[in-house]
């Protein structure tokens, strides 16, 4: 059982949860904020929907993680598919329900758009050649101006927005290119796949 517990947290990627909270808390403070009880529950929320978001998309890459990631713990034996899927659907189901009534009215659709975007990411955009790359990095760099909608001062987030989109974008050629083999036997399109991963990589 507990072995389970420290699979599930694993496939989460706490580290993506915490620098997705980060985000979230550095657009507040750039924008002029200071009182953390009024934007915790956003980056709170924030880091949950990106673990939700992580979880189901290694849900659906469970045939790509065997040969690209073998070691993550679907793959690896460590977590059935079918267990994976039911924690999505709760946790999403129970942190909708806890957004609807605590998350400030102007963060809860763009939570809510996150959570389409995610789930739309793992089953289908990450495997369109550049659809999927510009999904991550827009949802990513989002996460400034989610802390900014707590003051409403945007220009502050600005710089951080668009550095975080191109820093992301980068990120997702490069794991392109090193998942190359996996996606082309899975018939994914990527651009790796589609114009080669040195290239892309470049």
């Amino acid at each position: 059982m507990f072995k389970r517990l420290l699979a599930t947290i694993e496939i989460t990627r706490p580290h993506n949860m915490l620098a997705a909270a980060g985000c979230v808390l550095s657009g507040f403070y750039l924008t002029g904020g200071r009182d953390l009880g009024l934007i915790l529950v956003s980056a709170l929320v924030t880091a949950f929907v990106t673990g939700l978001g992580n979880l189901v998309n290694d849900y659906f890459d469970t045939e790509i993680d065997k040969i690209n990631k073998p070691r993550r713990p679907i793959p690896s034996g460590r977590l059935t598919g079918g267990y994976v899927f039911r924690v999505y659907i709760t946790g999403t189901a129970l942190l909708t329900l806890f957004m609807v009534f605590f998350l400030p009215v102007p963060v809860l659709p763009v939570m809510l758009i996150w959570q389409a975007l995610l789930f739309y990411y793992a089953v289908k955009a990450k495997r369109i050649a550049l659809v999927g790359n510009l999904l991550v990095a827009g949802v990513c760099a989002s996460a400034f101006l989610v802390g900014a909608m707590a003051t409403g001062g945007y220009k502050e987030v600005v710089f951080p927005v668009c550095f975080a989109f191109v820093l992301v974008l980068g990120r997702e050629f490069v794991k392109g290119a090193e998942d190359i083999e996996g996606d082309t036997l899975a018939g994914a399109t990527t651009l790796a796949v589609r114009f080669g991963g040195a290239r892309v990589a470049l």
